[in-house]
């Protein structure tokens, strides 16, 4: 009857435990937010103009955020095509990203990654490059003002900007 009492009051304790316990929030890269634009040709706006319909893309901007791999762990960086293969470009450094060309299927440009994308990088230091990167990097979920957000096709994204 002693271990009943002991395994039961044990786990009230843990469940209490988890209940109360803050929930982790990312830090990725010492942004407060970000502001994503997506791709008018998966989420459009529809905008009514007397006799036409025009479409712009959808801007949001999330907080709490976390960017997944594909694996479902937060990523540290991004990935871009150099002379010697690839180089990580960790998330701190980058100010924004302008994915400026359709993605497309790799060939071979960056190793072991399956979608690559053209883009404009620009960096922390007031810097900007045009690279191949990594198009596909999982996930990306967090708040917005209307409740939780989860964009699992990051494909869409046309504009990143960390605000931090």
């Amino acid at each position: 009857m002693k271990v009943f009492s002991s395994t039961v009051a044990l786990v009230v304790a843990l469940s209490m435990v988890a209940v109360f316990a803050p929930c982790a929030k990312a830090d990725q890269g010492n942004a407060k937010s970000i502001t994503l634009t997506i791709d008018r040709t998966v989420m459009p706006q529809t905008v009514f103009y007397p006799g036409r319909t025009h479409t712009k893309p959808a801007t949001v901007t999330v907080t709490d955020f976390v960017i997944r791999d594909y694996s479902g762990a937060p990523i540290d960086s991004f990935i871009i095509q150099t002379v010697s293969g690839q180089t990580k470009i960790p998330i701190d450094e980058v100010k924004e990203i302008d994915f400026s060309g359709w993605t497309r299927r790799r060939t071979d440009d960056i190793p072991l990654i399956e979608n690559i994308t053209c883009a404009e990088m620009v960096f922390t230091d007031g810097t900007s490059r045009s690279v191949i990167m990594n198009g596909d990097f999982g996930t990306i979920e967090g708040e917005t003002t209307l409740g939780d957000f989860f964009l699992s096709d990051p494909l869409t994204v046309e504009h990143l900007i960390f605000n931090r």
